[in-house]
């Protein structure tokens, strides 16, 4: 008799014993994580100063519990829509890294993921780093690395971008991403931000770069987003994106 076998033949009749005890360290420990993610929050929004990154792992294991929120998960998926299958990204202003390594790190075969941020960095390196991420300490405004790139994704940072600087921003990313890629991300609307409060306000700021620009709008518990894809070819929800995301 074989190792498996016999593994089998001892535990099997005691099977459903065994999921039983697993079940409830299963249960003990995400307890143990709600409250751990918990108290995380608390301390770390709940006193000043107000952190400008969030660390996804609270949505993971606290907030998406309590809330039953699933606009976190919409931000990474959205953009998923855009990458074909080992892809060259960069990521502007990646925040924690959660999106970069179980959302974009999937299909990309390289990410450079940009923030500036040295604390969310430090995050991203310790929860969310993977072989195929690289994390780099920068100014988007000042300093974006150089590539040449299928996928740019900006996820909810170019309405943190003083207005006169993002002529300027949009011309870089141009410039560095391949002739058919994709540049994608989200905004939303902000009661204090003038420039995004419809559709038409994001495609302003995107249509004098590129050839196509699509913009849909989701509304999600308090927030109103609007997610955007722009590129020369084709974009998703093209007739002909289909058959481009699959070669």
């Amino acid at each position: 008799m074989t190792i498996k076998k016999l593994i089998k033949f001892i535990f099997t009749p005691i099977k459903p014993a065994l999921v039983r005890v697993a079940e409830i360290i299963a249960f003990v420990c995400e307890k143990a994580s709600y409250w751990a993610n918990k108290l995380l929050f608390l301390t770390w929004w709940g006193l000043p100063p107000e952190p400008r990154w969030f660390d996804n792992h609270i949505n993971l294991y606290y907030k998406w519990l309590k809330t039953k929120n699933p606009y976190w998960l919409e931000r990474g998926a959205y953009s998923l829509l855009a990458i074909k299958q080992g892809a060259s990204l960069l990521e502007l202003g990646c925040g924690d890294g959660f999106n970069a390594k179980y959302f974009y790190g999937h299909k990309a075969k390289t990410i450079v993921a940009v923030d500036f941020s040295k604390e969310a960095l430090q995050t991203a390196q310790l929860k969310n780093s993977s072989p195929n991420i690289k994390y780099i300490f920068a100014d988007i405004t000042k300093n974006l690395p150089n590539g040449d790139f299928d996928n740019i994704i900006l996820d909810s940072v170019i309405q943190q971008i003083d207005s006169d600087k993002v002529p300027d921003l949009l011309k870089h990313i141009k410039k560095r991403l391949n002739s058919n890629g994709i540049l994608s991300g989200n905004t939303q609307v902000i009661r204090d931000n003038l420039i995004f409060q419809n559709k038409k306000d994001v495609l302003k700021v995107f249509s004098p770069y590129f050839k196509n620009v699509m913009v849909f709008e989701t509304i999600c518990f308090e927030r109103h987003n609007f997610y955007f894809y722009a590129s020369d070819g084709v974009v998703p929800f093209n007739k002909n994106w289909q058959s481009f995301i699959t070669k």
